[in-house]
């Protein structure tokens, strides 16, 4: 999944920041993925399924930040919807 993941992402990601609008993906297995280009965000979610609070949701959170290169990141609950955004490292 990682494969094809991380460059529609990064396409997505690109494109969000250089127009300013949001970007949807609708991926693999029924996952969408709102992109934000400025600041950096995605929001996660599934019509159908098992999702809200589910560990898998949280990994599939994790998965799209390690495919962006997001080596430190936040994942939270808002709703329905998990949210993906990179942080800075303490230093």
């Amino acid at each position: 999944m990682s494969e094809q993941l991380g460059p529609a992402l990064k396409i997505a990601l690109k494109r969000a920041a250089t127009t300013g609008e949001v970007q949807q993906l609708s991926l693999a297995r029924g996952l969408n993925v709102r992109v934000r280009g400025a600041p950096e965000r995605l929001c996660l979610w599934r019509d159908t399924g098992e999702w809200q609070g589910d560990k898998r949701a949280e990994t599939e959170g994790h998965v799209c930040a390690k495919v962006l290169g997001w080596t430190e990141h936040t994942v939270t609950w808002s709703g329905k919807y998990l949210i993906v955004e990179p942080t800075q490292a303490l230093l």
